[in-house]
């Protein structure tokens, strides 16, 4: 039996879709293979906000340390940015395609409270796509 072509495409479809949902499920864990044991490495996964935004929205690090964020973008362009005054100058990874990583390295040497964003937009919940850092 001759399957029509429209019905065959939408089976396509389908087998993709279910591929990439079981990448992103089967992605491996990355924080230890790339990282090793660099307690200092902090690897954040982004996704657009309908899919859970970033993987780590509440970070706690010490103040004095130099911490290196990785941020690996798991659907579309996102980025990673700090802008506070109490840093010597902004952070930002600069656009992160997808299935590549960024990284920054931050030194807080302020405790308090830093907001992250991404500052690509994403999707129609851009804004929401925040996350915390807190320095002890």
């Amino acid at each position: 039996m001759v399957k029509t072509s429209s019905k065959l495409r939408w089976e396509v479809i389908a087998g993709v879709l279910v591929l990439l949902t079981l990448a992103m499920f089967l992605v491996p864990r990355l924080d230890g293979m790339v990282m090793g044991n660099d307690t200092n490495t902090i690897l954040i996964r982004a996704s657009i906000k309908e899919a859970g935004g970033f993987d780590k929205r509440s970070i706690e690090v010490n103040a004095g340390e130099k911490i290196t964020f990785d941020i690996y973008s798991m659907d579309m362009t996102h980025s990673f940015i700090i802008n506070d005054d109490r840093l010597e100058s902004d952070v930002d990874t600069g656009p992160i395609h997808t299935g590549e990583h960024g990284t920054v390295e931050v030194v807080f040497d302020e405790p308090g409270e830093y907001i992250f964003r991404c500052g690509v937009y994403c999707s129609d919940l851009h804004g929401a796509m925040t996350g915390k850092i807190t320095v002890l």
